[in-house]
């Protein structure tokens, strides 16, 4: 027989070099975060791809089938998990790859969630598009205060933006958190501009996100000019935003909470660090379905990937949380002055 020389791969090493998880926190409260009193924050893709929108920059891709049937068994055996730890969950963000309002497992799931007293946020991100009436239904005799909405403006479907932007406002003023938001895709930048103004007028704050593709035969965002960053940078939330998601800033080796107080849950239970791992078929923390509870790190450990463009996973850096403090909801954050004290929110 003949041996074959082995090949040492990044994803190799990575499987070989990473260290393992020392803390648990099983279902039963016997030990784990029950004791060291962390608080986490949970990013959780249950695999709906469901949606009514065909915006040309979305992430699962212009030609992805978003009619595609999705079980949603393991969603709801996902909650059960969730609401059961024995944990403090700070702030749980659902990442669909579709429009989560469209569901009403996301819904029912969501209801549940705000509704366990070890979950203080949940968040959602949505393009808005169901009638403002269902969605006071919904709410009804939830805490409204623990839900936070960030609302994505989507020109290419949804029409009017002064009508978005007084929907936007007018969910707020039905108690949770919103934020208004847009992506920074090229031949959309006038609109980015026109946004902030309209969101400006009506006291919300805005959320940008860079694009992450390919257009024009450019990828993107390294390939914004210097005339295009010029105009961006006054819209941006945020120092933090324009660093890790504009400029963007490397965060090879940058210390992370990911996997300590922060975790990444796919749509069969694996738990991972962030997304970055999960993408690239590294070997989860555990399973939630399978463990029962969760299994983490007991320290930051660092960044693994040259970038991290996951809003949701950014503010997990030991450099964030030097010098913001979240306010709940994933992208509503506060910067701290040099005493280390809360200052006003930018807008």
């Amino acid at each position: 027989m003949r041996l074959r020389p082995l090949t040492w791969t990044r994803r190799t090493l990575a499987r070989l070099t990473r260290p393992r998880p020392t803390v648990s926190i099983p279902p039963d409260g016997s030990e784990g975060s029950a004791a060291d009193g962390r608080a986490l924050r949970v990013f959780f893709v249950p695999g709906l791809d469901r949606c009514n929108y065909r915006c040309p920059y979305c992430i699962t891709g212009p030609d992805h089938d978003r009619r595609r049937a999705w079980e949603p068994g393991p969603f709801h055996r996902i909650i059960d998990r969730l609401v059961a730890l024995p944990a403090s969950i700070e702030a749980l963000e659902l990442g669909v790859g579709g429009e989560p309002l469209l569901s009403s497992d996301i819904l029912d799931g969501v209801r549940r969630l705000a509704l366990s007293r070890n979950i203080d946020a949940v968040n959602l991100v949505t393009n808005l598009s169901p009638p403002l009436a269902a969605l006071e239904d919904w709410l009804g005799d939830l805490p409204a205060a623990k839900l936070g909405f960030a609302c994505t403006y989507h020109p290419s479907d949804a029409g009017d933006l002064g009508a978005f932007v007084a929907k936007v406002r007018a969910l707020g003023s039905l108690g949770p958190g919103v934020v208004a938001g847009c992506v920074a895709y090229p031949p959309n930048l006038p609109l980015v501009g026109e946004l902030r103004a309209a969101a400006e007028a009506a006291g919300l704050p805005l959320f940008v996100n860079a694009f992450v593709g390919e257009y024009g035969g450019r990828s993107y965002p390294a390939a914004y000019t210097e005339a295009e960053r010029a105009f961006l940078r006054p819209l941006v939330y945020a120092e933090h935003d324009w660093e890790y998601l504009f400029t963007p800033r490397t965060t090879r080796g940058e210390p992370c909470g990911a996997g300590c107080s922060a975790v990444m849950i796919g749509p069969n239970g694996d738990c991972f660090r962030c997304t970055y791992e999960y993408n690239r078929g590294l070997a989860p923390l555990g399973n939630l379905l399978r463990d029962g509870g969760l299994r983490l790190f007991d320290r930051y450990l660092p960044c693994p990937a040259e970038h991290c463009f996951c809003t949701a996973e950014t503010t997990s850096t030991a450099r964030f949380e030097a010098r913001y403090r979240r306010a709940g909801h994933f992208r509503l954050y506060v910067p701290r002055d040099r005493a280390g004290a809360v200052a006003e929110a930018p807008r």
